[in-house]
């Protein structure tokens, strides 16, 4: 398809909104296209204004970062038999088995292992440091679990241990004895 583009004034004059007029072939003359420079701009002009809202929320909302796991000692020691088990796990989900007790073991986490450590960790911060043994109580197990920077101690004969306490015990030891079975 050829379009012929006729000039409504003379090429000498030069005028600052020239109009160009553009004719589609086999059409009607009723049917002039009118590109105007003036409503390109008015016309860029509203798409902006239109679209930049949109671009500002785009860059508000910037994606949130996952919590990440972070390095894992769990330490078990005393009880009847004076043991001495440690479980670590590294940010990256190696994990090493060592003790009395427990089997020597080493393995890696799979992924939605790694993500139920981090929600059973999410609060860890907000335990109390230590939850002693009950007065008079023997042989029972100390566990000191260190989440990253935060280490909470616990005696398995406090009753008033918190359940996330409890809850990542348990975990860890699942993970310590499926690693001895392999």
């Amino acid at each position: 398809m050829k379009f012929t583009i006729e000039n409504k004034r003379a090429a000498t004059e030069v005028q600052p909104f020239h109009r160009p007029t553009i004719r589609v072939p086999n059409c009607h003359d009723r049917h002039i296209i009118d590109y105007s420079p003036m409503k390109t701009v008015i016309s860029q002009f509203v798409l902006l204004i239109l679209l930049l809202p949109m671009s500002m929320l785009a860059a508000e909302t910037e994606p949130v970062p996952q919590p990440v796991l972070q390095a894992i000692r769990y330490e078990r020691t005393g009880g009847f038999v004076s043991t001495d088990d440690v479980i670590e796990i590294t940010s990256g989900g190696a994990v090493v088995v060592q003790g009395r007790l427990m089997s020597n073991a080493k393995g890696q986490l799979k992924p939605e292992q790694i993500a139920k450590l981090i929600s059973l960790f999410t609060d860890w911060s907000k335990l109390k440091s230590d939850y002693p043994a009950r007065k008079g109580s023997a042989d029972g197990f100390n566990i000191t679990i260190h989440y990253g920077m935060t280490a909470v101690s616990g005696s398995e004969t406090n009753a008033s241990l918190p359940a996330s306490f409890t809850a990542a015990r348990s975990a860890l030891e699942k993970i310590a004895r499926d690693l001895a079975r392999k």
